[in-house]
């Protein structure tokens, strides 16, 4: 009580926050084109089997191996976000809303993470609630919560585990509680179930702050918690990936060298060049 006291603009921030999401969420009942309709069909299908994500059931023609709006086992994404929808739809019934119900929770949660890892980084509770109140109002997630942007649940779940991982990494460099390592390593499992490896970003700014404490100290402590932290990362989204490969190697397969031809090569209808301009 006295922690929300202490913070009452907060609270109304994070409140204004989830009405305004919730509304967001209810606003358009109707899918959206990209992506929401696809993320919506494999949703309703894991409502049967949460480990077996179908787009198309039941087909009249051959599978074309290269198009993933026509799939019938889709593993074009990884599958957290998918499951979330899923497991909200079989609680509270199917609808446009409850698809839409965990990006909106979500959503909420993060004017709190942020508002956190300000007040970690500058100690200022003004400057902490300016981040909060600039991500409550942030049109472009309220239009990904609703499914108007592309990507749309799957980049507020990635977005979610981002900055979860990031916040439990700042509350590690405040504390220095062994945990908190704990804490990331789950966060970044998440992440990587959402958008695959760049979920392990966060190790990326620890790895570099790992270099500047051993120049400076040269002690490898720090290394130990990294390595514990990046081994629980592994065991929250490795297992599915063996999953995915022992029942369906094909199609598994072709989305690995499909998500790493986009480094080198322009595909599924967008523009520009992966050269590097210097």
């Amino acid at each position: 009580m006295k922690l929300i006291k202490q913070n009452y603009w907060l609270v109304i921030i994070f409140f204004v926050g989830l009405a305004i999401r919730l509304y967001a969420a209810y606003m358009d009942p109707f899918l959206h084109d990209w992506d929401e309709r696809f993320h919506a069909l494999v949703a309703r299908n894991l409502m049967n089997n949460f480990l077996e994500p179908v787009l198309i059931k039941n087909t009249v023609v051959a599978f074309n191996p290269i198009d993933w709006s026509a799939y019938n086992i889709w593993l074009h994404k990884q599958p957290l976000f998918l499951w979330q929808m899923a497991l909200s739809m079989k609680i509270f019934g199917v609808s446009e809303f409850t698809l839409r119900l965990p990006s909106a929770i979500m959503g909420s949660i993060m004017i709190l993470l942020i508002y956190r890892i300000a007040f970690i980084l500058t100690k200022n509770k003004l400057t902490s609630l300016l981040s909060a109140l600039l991500l409550c109002f942030s049109n472009y997630q309220l239009q990904l919560i609703s499914g108007i942007e592309g990507m749309d649940h799957n980049d507020i779940a990635f977005e979610f585990y981002m900055l979860a991982s990031c916040w439990a990494y700042a509350e590690y460099i405040e504390t220095k509680k062994w945990y908190w390592a704990i804490v990331i390593g789950i966060f970044s499992g998440c992440a990587i179930l959402n958008k695959w490896l760049i979920g392990l970003a966060v190790f990326l700014g620890w790895g570099i702050n790992f270099l500047i404490q051993f120049y400076k100290s040269k002690s490898i402590k720090e290394l130990k918690w990294m390595l514990i932290s990046l081994i629980v990362c592994c065991v929250i989204f490795i297992p599915w990936q063996l999953y995915i490969f022992y029942h369906w190697p094909k199609e598994a397969l072709f989305e690995m060298q499909f998500n790493s031809r986009h480094i080198t090569e322009v595909l599924e209808g967008h523009w520009g060049t992966a050269k590097l301009l210097f």
